[in-house]
């Protein structure tokens, strides 16, 4: 069941073609399985990181049906997941496999409870908001120091 968010209407191709790159940047992150990830699992992680999207704020997610065995985890899953996996390290909660080595369906029902249970966690909810606005904060201060008068050559020049 790939997920894909939804683009913004009218987005220009170069902007279409700039995305579909970024999304092979992902294909590679997790690697093949041994044998092909059954549908229903696929499904149920795709479903658990709609879920704990919407914790981190994220648009809505579409999900598509998987149909058949499924040899590779579609680049919007793996880009959530990758976002997902670091937070829950940051969080002190790490996945239960790294995605490095995620080879069965039972890596993938592993996690998929993990995050489950991470989009239920409020303390996880409170670190991702406190964290939010920490990365706020920097950005304000990084913008009150850009603030200052631009260097005036023309009066050293006198």
């Amino acid at each position: 069941m790939p997920m894909k968010m939804k683009s913004p209407k009218g987005m220009p191709p170069e902007m279409m073609e700039v995305a579909e790159e970024s999304d092979m940047v992902f294909e590679g992150a997790i690697p093949q399985p041994e044998k092909p990830f059954s549908p229903k699992t696929a499904e149920n992680l795709a479903k658990a990181l709609v879920g704990v999207a919407k914790v981190f704020g994220l648009p809505p997610m579409e999900l598509a049906p998987y149909s058949g065995p499924v040899t590779e985890l579609a680049p919007e899953v793996v880009q959530t997941l990758m976002m997902v996996s670091e937070a829950a390290k940051d969080y002190g909660s790490p996945l239960p496999v790294s995605l490095d080595q995620i080879k069965s369906d039972n890596d993938l029902v592993a996690i998929a409870a993990h995050i489950t249970a991470l989009a239920r966690d409020p303390d996880f909810k409170e670190f991702l908001k406190s964290s939010e606005e920490e990365s706020e904060g920097e950005y304000e201060e990084a913008e009150e120091e850009t603030d200052e008068k631009p260097f005036d050559f023309a009066s050293r020049m006198k």
